[in-house]
């Protein structure tokens, strides 16, 4: 898991996903599956584990930090007829953390 979470190229078939048109295809995306992030004692879907993961490598976070505004005005539409507490406070989790997200270090010539 923590390989597929570390590849920033997942991170973008995912995001790729949750602008398909059609919704079961979106809501799928959110939900890709669920693992359980023992560092946060949570149930988090995918999408979140690359979001909230405190040791995302620097290609990850290049993609979310670039991604960010986008991300955020997404998620603060994304689905607000569904009607399940969970969901919605599961959006909130992302949206707060896109929000704290800060700018990463650049990579150096070396890297």
């Amino acid at each position: 898991m923590m390989k597929y979470i570390s590849d920033a190229e997942n991170l973008k078939i995912v995001m790729i996903l949750l602008r398909n048109k059609k919704s079961r295809i979106q809501i799928e995306a959110f939900h890709v599956f669920k693992v359980r992030a023992k560092m946060f004692d949570l149930d988090l879907n995918t999408l979140q584990v690359f979001v909230v993961n405190p040791h995302k490598p620097d290609k990850v976070s290049h993609v979310l930090f670039n991604n960010k505004d986008k991300l955020v005005n997404y998620f603060r539409k994304f689905h607000n007829d569904k009607r399940d507490d969970q969901f919605t406070e599961e959006k909130q989790l992302m949206v707060d953390t896109l929000l704290a997200l800060a700018s990463p270090r650049q990579p150096t010539c070396d890297e």
